[in-house]
């Protein structure tokens, strides 16, 4: 996880930028299995963080709670601020986020999926994107489908970046 520089968006909306991730107490359990018990966890601005351990430790489900895709049993995640189970646009719009498995738009092309997350941020920055399409030997007209799976985690990583968050997950990238 690195927290980057600020978009303009996230200034405007008055956003906690100094800490841009933080956990207090987190538990998960899956079924009698616990996962994480009473995780605390804070991540200033400009730091990075490195989760390590053996498959099945946790760092994709502590990803998961800490970014409020998976509800904790106890404890909470704040991400700018704000609890992660409910998160504004504004503090949405600050984030890249990379999955263990990136989600395909294999009827796409390249570019028509920059095109259209181009208008869904409004900080996408195109030439930035493009840049690392470029860097990153992906064509804009080929088939996300026929992506390599490396290629696919490229393109993730792209869409990750675009639009310069102030907090980027990288979940095993």
């Amino acid at each position: 996880m690195n927290a980057l520089a600020a978009p303009a968006s996230a200034i405007a909306a008055d956003l906690d930028l100094d800490m841009p991730l933080g956990a207090d107490n987190l538990h998960l359990s899956y079924g009698r299995h616990a996962v994480l018990r009473g995780v605390d966890l804070h991540l200033p601005r400009g730091q990075v963080l490195g989760l390590i351990g053996r498959n099945g430790a946790g760092k994709s489900s502590l990803i998961g709670c800490l970014l409020g895709l998976l509800r904790p049993q106890g404890g909470q995640a704040r991400l700018f601020g704000a609890p992660a189970l409910a998160l504004d646009d504004a503090r949405k719009q600050c984030l890249g986020y990379v999955p263990q498995q990136p989600q395909s738009f294999g009827w796409m092309k390249v570019g028509q999926l920059m095109g259209y997350l181009a208008q869904l941020y409004p900080q996408w920055q195109r030439a930035h994107a493009d840049a690392l399409l470029k860097r990153w030997d992906l064509d804009p007209a080929q088939a996300i489908g026929k992506l390599s799976p490396g290629q696919a985690q490229r393109l993730a990583v792209v869409r990750a970046l675009a639009p310069r968050p102030a907090l980027l997950v990288l979940d095993e990238p």
